[in-house]
């Protein structure tokens, strides 16, 4: 099993203003299918009276690293990208992130894509015994065959990343990596779904993992034809319902 550090690797980290590294994910064509990921690893507001303390958006060639506490407020450029339904936000446990998000800045959020039901999916008869939301180091050590050793996450975001001390390098690298494993995760598991879909004889909608944030609660993709948000759970998603149940499991 590789250690996260040759995941690492492989794509360069880059820690840049906010404005600078939002303009690159908007204005690139190739980079409209970046994931972006925020962490918010403290229960309550910190000293600088935010949930939200950092931002990653990894594309396919740059992991971006933004320290929303040196910013404190959310500028129009990262509002552009979370309201976005064609930039993927992907990670695991998404709907506290969002309702985080929501909190601080009250902004909805558009296409979050959760990993952890994504891979049940993607690998029907592996996962069909695991209940719950698969975790972001279970999902990296099954599919990327990496271990990612959450002690690398050597204190809180609360304290910024600013300075070069080897507790902040620490924290950016901790950051990139779990990044770069939702991005590679994400490339991966589309196409797993595919060949699920083909082998299954079954269509399987983004709906059934990914979801919007609107109004401080989780909401289908899609409205409903009286052109309302529904709400999304996944003890009503589709691909839990019976009947394609039968259809997926053998």
């Amino acid at each position: 099993m590789q250690n996260t550090h040759e995941l690492f690797d492989r794509a360069a980290l880059t820690v840049v203003s906010l404005g600078n590294a939002i303009d690159v994910v908007v204005s690139t064509p190739s980079t409209r299918n970046s994931t972006l990921k925020a962490d918010i690893l403290q229960p309550d507001r910190g000293q600088h009276g935010l949930f939200v303390c950092v931002v990653q958006i990894a594309t396919q060639s740059h992991i971006f690293v933004l320290d929303m506490t040196q910013i404190r407020v959310c500028p129009d450029q990262l509002r552009r990208i979370l309201v976005d339904p064609l930039i993927a936000k992907c990670g695991v446990g998404l709907d506290s992130d969002a309702k985080m998000i929501w909190y601080d800045f009250a902004i909805e959020a558009y296409r979050l894509i959760d990993l952890g039901w994504m891979i049940k999916i993607a690998f029907p008869i592996y996962y069909r015994n695991k209940a719950g939301c698969i975790s972001l180091q279970h999902c990296v050590a099954d599919v990327l065959h990496c271990f990612m050793n959450k002690e690398e996450q050597t204190t809180t975001w609360d304290v910024g990343l600013a300075g070069n001390s080897s507790s902040t390098q620490s924290l950016v690298n901790y950051a990139a990596l779990d990044a770069q494993a939702g991005h590679e995760l994400y490339a991966i598991l589309i196409r797993a779904i595919e060949v699920t879909s083909d082998q299954r004889q079954t269509f399987i909608p983004e709906d059934w993992y990914a979801y919007n944030f609107v109004g401080g609660q989780m909401t289908r993709m899609e409205r409903n034809l009286s052109g309302m948000h529904e709400k999304w759970s996944f003890k009503v998603c589709r691909w839990y319902r019976g009947a394609v149940i039968t259809n997926f499991w053998p």
